[in-house]
């Protein structure tokens, strides 16, 4: 079902924040703290989420949306998503760091 609301209120939003708005009901729906949507075009990759800003601006000086499994996964279209246990220890140590996720 919060599958289903996140299609349909991204499809009606008018704009950013009407998108945004959608996205991080639906994200607390299922439990989440935070969500991201990111998009790759002919431009700059486009960022809608409701992590931190200062986690978001370090994610991509960082260049960590080229190394991301869940965007190489989006890119790609495979069926199924793995992520290393160094690579996920590291990304997570750092968005700890960034309060970008809690530490429990």
């Amino acid at each position: 079902m919060a599958y289903q609301e996140l299609v349909d209120g991204l499809h009606s939003s008018v704009g950013e924040i009407e998108f945004r708005r959608v996205g991080q009901r639906v994200a607390e729906s299922m439990g989440f703290r935070y969500f991201a949507y990111l998009g790759f075009g002919d431009a700059d990759p486009v960022l809608i989420s409701s992590y931190p800003k200062r986690w978001s601006e370090h994610y991509f000086a960082e260049g960590y949306q080229d190394v991301d499994p869940v965007v190489a996964f989006a890119k790609s279209k495979r069926s199924t998503m793995q992520w290393t246990r160094e690579a996920t220890r590291q990304f997570l140590s750092t968005a700890v760091g960034f309060q970008a996720i809690g530490a429990e």
